[in-house]
């Protein structure tokens, strides 16, 4: 983000200054959203806010709605708002004057504009600025109307959705405008803007820009005016190359949940839906805060049982952190003082030890010119470690069946990276010992807090699974006790027979009826009659 010529009129603040600290710290926060530093209350919304505006490349959104761009119009195209109409291209420049290298998006939820989009006058969230491709594509109606648009551009046709780039080759282009369909001619030509302009728009996906309705591009969408199927883009493609800072983690849908699955594993997003099919690229890092299911953190069950979401996504993070919200006398006054003082205008300013600027050069200085390459001795330590804690913590005597795992090929990739970014934030090219160590003792510390099972033994599968490997092996054994008692009796098998027989294989009583209302819940038994119970299938 940073322009050049100045980031090198400064770069010798960069090299002169050296961190009294190794390491900046962020909280995942799970219950309140902020925490104290320093006497500062802070929420942790404001904290992915102040990450995004820091990192030289990231966007901000929240779980429960997913904000798009890839529609690109010419500057000079005309938006019909509550306020009058507007060029898009001015009403962009006012809020983002400064040059761009790629994009540059702000909010817009201040400014209470509304544009008249095909769901009627919807609220703009965010407004865009972004390097015009070398070549547009100019459509022009029968009637007169003329937009300038970038090739993916989608208009509205009697056949849905078309990209504009289509319209050119179509032999008698046709689109949807404010007069009805209309006859067009297309053509590509050299593009004579530096920029092209783009808005969010809430719910609606689309806008009016010179009579034409337009559509945001990228995840395919049934379309609710033409019931066509259409692209509509997520965070994760827009912040390729960035990060991605998501709020409200636990509230995504389903389909962005399916999606951010094969982004935090593979680095892309595949489309393969009503005939679209694509790849996008998705290489992002993605920073998520989340909230427990009923509000408050309980210390007797795993992180899994408490997040709505489902672990297999959970595990793909290389780092989670928790804070608990205890009360506490002092820091309970503390924030209430905080709090009132902020609400008189009273609280002090904060000047940080490391300038914000120069922090942000710092950052995009590393990002771009530092590649760590792992040294010989870093790769001999996080392998000593990865073998170490595979060999597990299996005791003489301890049960047969599914054993616990500590740790998983995906914690060692997770080691790599942080090992990498150590050396990064110390512009060095080499990841040594110590920044492996650093690595380790990060995620070791992570899986001893959110990874331990009933018998506090590290056991990964808490985070792939969602429980335990002896929880998995009594839930087996509970089962194989239902089916082979449940021809017994006439229905089924009698649950104080299924208690004894589970307590002569270590499950007391209380365990074993939590367990067999867990099994019901699951549909994987079921009850003929009360008291009773059959294996379903």
């Amino acid at each position: 983000l940073a322009d050049s010529d100045i980031f090198w009129d400064r770069i010798e603040e960069v090299e002169e200054y050296r961190p009294e600290h190794p390491w900046v710290y962020d909280l995942q926060v799970l219950e309140h959203h902020n925490f104290i530093a320093n006497d500062i209350f802070v929420h942790n919304s404001q904290l992915l806010r102040y990450v995004a505006n820091l990192a030289p490349r990231a966007i901000y959104t929240s779980g429960k709605s997913s904000s798009a761009a890839g529609l690109c119009v010419g500057p000079d195209s005309r938006i019909e708002t509550n306020m009058g109409v507007m060029e898009i291209g001015k009403l962009v420049e006012k809020a983002i004057p400064e040059e761009v290298q790629e994009y540059k998006s702000v909010n817009a939820e201040k400014l209470g504009l509304r544009v008249k989009s095909k769901d009627g006058y919807t609220k703009i969230l965010r407004l865009w600025k972004l390097k015009s491709p070398d070549r547009l594509v100019r459509i022009k109606s029968e009637n007169g109307r003329e937009i300038l648009v970038t090739p993916e551009t989608k208009l509205l046709t009697p056949d849905g959705w078309k990209e504009a780039a289509s319209l050119v080759e179509s032999e008698s282009p046709r689109v949807i405008t404010q007069s009805g369909v209309e006859n067009v001619m297309a053509e590509t030509i050299p593009s004579p803007h530096e920029y092209v302009y783009d808005l969010t728009v809430e719910d609606s996906h689309s806008f009016m820009a010179n009579g034409f309705v337009v559509h945001n591009t990228a995840a395919a969408v049934r379309d609710e005016f033409t019931g066509s199927w259409v692209l509509e883009a997520g965070v994760l493609v827009l912040a390729d190359g960035g990060f991605a800072m998501i709020d409200e983690f636990d509230k995504m849908s389903d389909r962005d949940r399916s999606a951010i699955h094969e982004a935090l594993e593979q680095q892309t997003i595949s489309i393969s839906k009503a005939g679209i099919t694509a790849t996008l690229n998705a290489r992002t890092t993605v920073i998520a805060a989340a909230n427990p299911k009923y509000g408050r953190f309980n210390r007797h069950k795993s992180l899994p049982e408490q997040l709505d979401l489902p672990p297999t996504l959970l595990s793909r993070f290389d780092l989670i952190f928790l804070l608990l919200d205890e009360p506490d006398e002092k820091l309970d006054s503390s924030i209430a003082e905080h709090i009132l003082k902020v609400r008189r205008g009273e609280a002090e300013a904060v000047t940080p030890k490391i300038p914000y600027d120069l922090l942000k050069k710092y950052i995009a200085y590393a990002r771009k010119n530092i590649h760590p390459v792992l040294s010989r001795e870093a790769m001999e330590e996080i392998k000593r470690y990865y073998v170490r804690m595979r060999k597990g913590f299996r005791r003489s005597g301890e049960e047969e069946g599914v054993q616990p795992i500590p740790i998983t090929a995906r914690q060692l990739e997770a080691l790599i990276r942080l090992s990498e970014a150590h050396a990064r934030m110390r512009l060095s090219e080499t990841v040594t010992r110590e920044d492996a160590r650093a690595a380790i003792r990060l995620v070791e510390d992570m899986i001893r807090k959110i990874a331990v099972d009933e018998e506090g033994t590290l056991d990964v599968s808490i985070l792939e699974v969602g429980t335990s490997s002896r929880k998995i092996n009594k839930i087996d054994r509970l089962v194989s006790i239902v089916k082979a008692l449940e021809d017994e009796g006439e229905y089924g098998a009698p649950v104080d027979r299924i208690l004894e027989e589970a307590a002569k294989q270590g499950i007391n009583k209380g365990e074993a009826r939590r367990l067999l209302e867990e099994l019901s819940a699951q549909s994987r038994i079921y009850e003929p009659r009360a008291g009773f119970y059959r294996v379903l299938g």
